[in-house]
């Protein structure tokens, strides 16, 4: 019979993490996840909780194991991510590696349902390493430059240049109501 433990260890070596990088993410030690998997301790129902969230699997199958194992479907981002990554033959720490985009923010965005709070900044630099549009990123339509060989400098359009140059240019508050207008937006074309 499997314990909470082993269920949790399945779980961190599904996403192929380390014990450290299991608990970065849920903002715990690695010692304690040692702890968890070995069954010398139990999570506490707030970490359940942190860990059905950040790893999109349900509350219930990490506590008994029964039910369901996954919970919410992937933004149409996090999809895209996941099949440029197959698609490549590289994983969420080759990406980090080459871009300015975090390992955390990276596997945040290929296991969540929502594209909130991701920065443009970080949708550039996955653009270009990528060699696909932004808007192909965040629905997977339109504008696909995956794998053409282009000697321009660079793979965004005159009209999201602009939209980079004036997203650079207004407050924290505002790129925020930004990115819940483009995950709106993004759920609409579904």
């Amino acid at each position: 019979m499997y314990t909470i433990g082993d269920r949790i260890k399945q779980l961190r070596k599904l996403y192929n993490c380390t014990q450290k990088e299991f608990g970065e993410f849920i903002g715990v030690t690695d010692a304690h996840i040692s702890k968890i998997e070995s069954g010398k301790d139990l999570p506490s129902a707030a970490l359940i909780k942190e860990i059905a969230i950040t790893f999109n699997v349900r509350e219930e199958w990490i506590s008994t194991g029964e039910g369901e194992f996954a919970i919410l479907e992937k933004s149409a981002l996090g999809r895209n991510i996941l099949t440029l990554l197959h698609k490549r033959n590289i994983n969420l720490r080759d990406v980090a590696e080459a871009t300015s985009v975090s390992h955390f923010d990276l596997f945040r965005m290929t296991n969540s349902s929502s594209i909130a709070q991701i920065s443009i900044v970080s949708l550039i630099s996955l653009s270009k390493f990528f060699n696909v549009s932004i808007d192909w990123l965040l629905t997977g339509q339109n504008y696909s430059i995956e794998y053409e060989q282009s000697n321009e400098e660079s793979v965004l359009s005159s009209d999201e240049k602009d939209i980079v140059t004036a997203y650079r240019s207004v407050s924290e508050y505002k790129k925020y109501l930004i990115s819940q207008i483009i995950e709106t937006i993004s759920r609409d074309e579904k």
